[in-house]
């Protein structure tokens, strides 16, 4: 999270929330009168359409874009533009992680018992995506009066906040996969057109960035090391982050009626979310299942962040070097 993808967003690398796994058990066998407290209001015939698959992958390249940023571009940009020291800015970065693990299950929950017209996913994600532009612009524009103590706190609250609105898109995004059919086939269907569009994308994407956005001039032959590129970058980025939650967003809300809904509204109980992710944590399958993704997690997160390094500064290379 697959071009510069994170395991948060596009199906190659984008991270799959667990706690979804119980719309993935709701959503077997029949359901036309309702399944645990669920109902869809109309039974799907046929497959899904290829044009709602593709709509419903357009939610892959928020998380590629982001991504691109993070293992790209973020921490060289505190480091050696702003002067923030490496050891801060990465444990910001991991103080951001952490922060996920509480709030993903969270939000899980409340959009897992969300009732509303727009259906439980899709008012969430409509909610997202004008924080998320917003966030992404201010990761990256941060006040040039800001000492490095200052700076510190500004990469934190705008990664943790970056974070939150991204879990608010992001999790029911991922839900939705499920939802759309009860078929094993056409759920791997809708999976591998979100690897395709979010691969594409985050290809044209970075291409792109690196070709335009960080060109090299006379006085900084390395464009990625040029601060006035930056806010550029930023500003494309939060733009199209927000488009494209929109744009997924409101293309699939035909959907909405084959999507299960609860059948009464019920109150977001943090005790009994807090129970169901310990009884999770006694399992010792869940255990070894989540230590091994957060170990492939942490690898890949050190290798982006290290090739961004080891590209500029011990290669040599320019960003038109990097397309």
């Amino acid at each position: 999270m697959c071009s510069n993808a994170h395991p948060r967003g596009n199906g190659c690398t984008h991270q799959s929330h667990h706690w979804h796994e119980r719309s993935l058990q709701l959503n077997t066998g029949d359901i036309g009168s309702g399944h645990g407290g669920y109902i869809r209001e109309r039974q799907r015939s046929g497959k899904v359409s290829i044009r709602t698959k593709i709509f419903q992958g357009l939610g892959a390249l928020p998380g590629s874009h982001k991504d691109f940023a993070f293992n790209s571009l973020l921490l060289l940009y505190y480091n050696q533009i702003l002067g923030v020291s490496a050891s801060a800015a990465s444990a910001v970065l991991a103080i951001g992680l952490l922060f996920d693990a509480v709030s993903d299950p969270m939000v899980g929950a409340f959009s897992d018992n969300l009732k509303s017209r727009m259906g439980r996913r899709h008012p969430l994600m409509y909610a997202a995506a004008l924080p998320l532009g917003l966030l992404v612009f201010a990761l990256f524009s941060p006040p040039e009066s800001l000492s490095e103590t200052g700076l510190v706190i500004w990469l934190l609250c705008s990664v943790v906040l970056l974070h939150l609105s991204f879990t608010f898109f992001v999790v029911p995004w991922n839900a939705l996969a499920a939802e759309f059919s009860n078929d094993y086939v056409e759920r791997t269907s809708i999976i591998a057109y979100r690897h395709l569009v979010g691969w594409i994308g985050g290809v044209i994407f970075g291409f792109s960035m690196f070709t335009f956005v960080f060109a090299a001039t006379e006085e900084y032959p390395v464009g990625q090391l040029n601060p006035a590129n930056f806010r550029p970058f930023a500003i494309i980025t939060g733009i199209l982050v927000t488009l494209w939650v929109l744009l997924t967003t409101y293309l699939t809300r035909d959907q909405v009626p084959y999507l299960l809904q609860p059948q009464e509204k019920t109150r977001f109980d943090l005790g009994a979310m807090a129970g169901q992710c310990i009884a999770a944590i006694r399992s010792r399958n869940f255990r070894l299942i989540v230590f091994g993704y957060l170990t492939f997690i942490g690898l890949v997160g050190i290798t982006g962040v290290f090739d961004a390094f080891m590209n500029t500064f011990f290669w040599g290379f320019a960003a038109e070097e990097l397309r």
